[in-house]
């Protein structure tokens, strides 16, 4: 078992399914959960769950999808191109 679905099994074993998205939000909070559950489940899209391990999946799906939009094109985690080319810092900041 991964170990997404082991703390989600943990957090949701007392929870009804189907159940909507906020429903799982209020189990976790009610539970106690550690903040890394509680974020992926803030994560997943709104709607209606069937199980525990649909849950799982669409948490699995979103943090994939985000991981994958932070790599840039030449596949290196967290380096973004050299932008200061196209900086002009001789402008001041006006608020």
């Amino acid at each position: 078992m991964d170990e997404r679905l082991r703390r989600l099994r943990a957090v949701l074993a007392s929870q009804k399914f189907p159940a909507e998205r906020w429903e799982l939000l209020a189990a976790a909070e009610f539970y106690g959960a550690d903040a890394r559950t509680r974020a992926e489940l803030r994560a997943i899209p709104v709607g209606r769950y069937s199980t525990i391990a649909q849950v799982a999946e669409a948490a699995r799906v979103v943090a994939r999808s985000a991981a994958e939009s932070q790599t840039p094109g030449d596949g290196r985690p967290g380096v973004r191109p050299d932008l200061s080319a196209t900086d002009d810092v001789s402008r001041p900041i006006v608020m």
